[in-house]
């Protein structure tokens, strides 16, 4: 799916000047590869978020069949919570991480622990079996501050605003219609919801593999034509994150409090 040849520079300063549907058509008339790796970021990151809340109205049947002598609130605190502590996690370790071997890597990989995670957990013999294999999966889709820099790897600074709502509306939504959805597969069976969830996983997968490009290079260099003649990995140091652990204990703190 390659991108139009038309002259780049020419095709942005068009695009910046132009509003709504003429917009998106210059997007997907130059630009469709780049309009398709936007897209299927976006639903990956809508499928992943909607994880957290997806089986908030299934707790009381999972702490039945996983842990009937469990109370109820407990059960339900540690099903939910797993994946949100996984989420958060993520999202602290992934931003370096793909700041050393690149944004594409750590999307592949992670959804693929993604999907697996939800295979694992409508397969577990116990409940806190079931927390773990959840919180990978919230340690898989950690993924956001990846998505963000992806955008301002390819993106014009101009359009930040547009893709923040893109990325605002998405989240929400996954979250708030997660438990509807939950409840309405889990009529079909309990574990339908996970399997239903892990096979989405492998098809954004397999789609991404093919689609996505990598995003994070250092400035190329442009021979007389204008064309790129190369592009290398940025290989500027990489600080330590001073605030990781810091903040960790700082959550397992609240977290403690709350509890």
């Amino acid at each position: 799916m390659p991108d139009s040849s038309e002259d780049p520079l020419l095709v942005d300063e068009h695009h910046h000047h132009s509003r709504g549907r003429q917009r998106l058509w210059l997007s997907l008339k130059y630009h469709p590869r780049r309009v398709a790796e936007v897209a299927l970021l976006l639903a990956m990151v809508y499928v992943e978020w909607m994880g957290i809340t997806i089986i908030a109205p299934l707790t009381p049947w999972f702490r039945k069949k996983l842990s009937p002598e469990m109370d109820g609130g407990a059960a339900a605190s540690i099903m939910v919570a797993s994946y949100a502590v996984g989420t958060t996690v993520g999202s602290l370790i992934s931003g370096p991480i793909s700041d050393r071997i690149g944004r594409r890597p750590v999307f592949l990989v992670g959804l693929t622990l993604f999907a697996a995670s939800y295979f694992l957990a409508a397969i577990s013999w116990n409940l806190m079996s079931f927390a773990c294999f959840r919180a990978l999966g919230g340690l898989a889709s950690g993924n956001r501050p990846v998505f963000i820099a992806f955008l301002a790897d390819i993106s014009d600074p101009r359009d930040s605003a547009f893709y923040g709502v893109l990325l605002a509306t998405t989240v929400n939504a996954a979250i708030s219609i997660g438990p509807m959805i939950g409840g309405a597969l889990a009529l079909v069976k309990l574990e339908f919801p996970l399997y239903l969830f892990g096979g989405i996983s492998c098809v954004l997968l397999v789609l991404l593999f093919f689609v996505l490009r990598e995003s994070h290079h250092d400035r190329s260099t442009t021979d007389a034509g204008g064309h790129v003649t190369d592009i290398a990995y940025d290989d500027r140091e990489s600080y330590p994150n001073r605030w990781l652990f810091p903040t960790i204990a700082m959550l397992a703190l609240t977290a403690f409090c709350a509890r």
